[in-house]
């Protein structure tokens, strides 16, 4: 899933939190708890991409070190 996806479903769960807000506590809980579920995701997500940089940087070392010679 890309980048502009996450930002599409985010403001998507912020419309759905507010339309369950304007249904009362219950609705307002359970938009919380979508917004935080795609908190959990976006965190997810970047933790993801840092760890598939972090294999290509040790699969092509010389690419990004300076010689020390």
């Amino acid at each position: 899933m890309s980048a502009l996806n996450f930002v599409l479903v985010f403001i998507l769960c912020l419309i759905v939190t507010y339309i369950l807000a304007a249904l009362g506590p219950i609705g307002y809980f359970i938009g919380i708890a979508i917004f935080f579920t795609l908190l959990i995701n976006v965190v997810v997500l970047l933790r993801n991409i840092y760890k598939n940089m972090q294999a290509e940087y040790e699969k092509f070392p010389q690419a990004t070190r300076v010689n020390e010679e």
